[in-house]
């Protein structure tokens, strides 16, 4: 495994959505007990460099966490980037994007919002999102 690669999987799945919506300088803030709580910063989509005083750095939101805003995060993504969810028959969740073309991107999970999170990740290495 790369050393890129196993950074990666180190991050939380909520840093990584954030870094496939386009955040940059992502790092760790603080101690190690607040950055795998929700203690993540970086740069979101957009942010200027201010002369002199670097970039603003903003908390990463937390995508994937049903309790504690999740929804209120991710719930716009869901449809801005036309997301499907829909419960499967015998427990977890499927996330869907249905293309024009007729063709789709699915991924499956136990919780509703680390399946869409996993897509819009997905979504973005493809290029599609």
């Amino acid at each position: 495994m790369s050393t890129q690669a196993a950074v990666a999987t180190e991050k939380p799945l909520h840093v990584r959505v954030g870094e496939a919506l386009g955040w940059t300088d992502v790092a760790p803030c603080g101690d190690i007990m607040a950055t795998w709580a929700s203690g993540w910063d970086g740069c979101p989509p957009g942010t200027v460099h201010i002369i002199g005083m670097g970039k603003a750095r903003w908390k990463i939101p937390r995508f994937d966490d049903e309790l504690g805003g999740g929804w209120s995060a991710t719930g716009p993504l869901i449809e801005k980037y036309g997301i499907g969810l829909y419960p499967e028959p015998y427990g977890g969740w499927t996330a869907r994007r249905n293309f024009i073309d007729g063709a789709y991107m699915i991924l499956r999970e136990d919780r509703p919002l680390a399946a869409v999170c996993g897509l819009i990740i997905q979504l973005a290495r493809a290029g599609t999102l």
